[in-house]
């Protein structure tokens, strides 16, 4: 198995940082860097995505609504003063829906904290661009259970595509988190229309990974216990969520 430990970026202030302070507070953004103005702060595009775009298996039989595990792994390693994680998911299930159904629940980007259990508060922060195209978006997400976990406030930026073979893909990765606990999120919904028994169905693959500075002590003991149940009830709520919308 390949190890994931990807550098967590030490930045050595240089001479020239009144400069550097003056361009980080322009309430404009720099030539050539299209983005978002948050609080003072242009935040950029991702240039970087990690996502899954395919099934996992040659034959959709056997799946479900029920999600199932792909892969399920926590690695963690110290880094300077601070320790550090990576954490993967990857799960798939089968939903008796067409494409067209379910698609609306992820191009929702205001309401997500009406959908998904753990969510706390979702806004979108591209109000006015098309359901259909980017958008960043802030999150605000709670992983606690009988004192363990922790909460967390990021911004992602969020990429539907739809595939000439009918597939569609949202895909997304960190801009920045708020309260300096990730250094990297990335993941991903795919989905593929399919016929069985004469209706339509949908695969559903969900793949997240995240990179976490200095999580809590318990994570492995948390993760092992709920992550697999917390992944299953996200599936249930797209599925809910799908439901109600024919």
């Amino acid at each position: 198995m390949s190890s994931i430990k990807p550098a967590f970026r030490r930045f050595h202030l240089p001479s020239f940082l009144p400069l550097l302070l003056f361009l980080a507070a322009a309430p404009f953004p720099l030539p050539g860097s299209p983005g978002l103005d948050w609080n003072g702060t242009h935040l950029t595009i991702p240039q970087d995505y990690i996502y899954r775009d395919s099934p996992a298996v040659d034959s959709f039989e056997g799946l479900d609504s029920t999600a199932q595990e792909i892969e399920g792994r926590v690695e963690k390693w110290e880094e300077g003063r601070h320790r550090m994680a990576v954490l993967i998911s990857d799960f798939h299930a089968v939903f008796p829906f067409p494409i067209e159904q379910i698609i609306p629940v992820f191009t929702d980007h205001e309401n997500e904290d009406k959908v998904y259990p753990r969510i706390d508060n979702s806004r979108d922060l591209s109000p006015d661009a098309p359901r259909n195209e980017p958008h960043f978006q802030e999150i605000e997400i709670s992983f606690k259970f009988l004192g363990f976990g922790d909460e967390y406030h990021y911004i992602l930026y969020r990429i539907p595509e739809w595939h000439e073979d009918g597939s569609f893909l949202i895909r997304w990765a960190l801009v920045h988190s708020i309260d300096g606990k990730y250094f990297e999120l990335y993941g991903s919904w795919y989905l593929q229309e399919f016929q069985r028994d004469g209706r339509p169905h949908t695969y559903l693959r969900n793949y997240v990974q995240t990179g976490l500075i200095d999580p809590p002590p318990a994570l492995k003991t948390f993760t092992n216990l709920f992550a697999k149940n917390d992944v299953r009830r996200f599936f249930e709520a797209v599925y809910n969520a799908a439901e109600a919308i024919f």
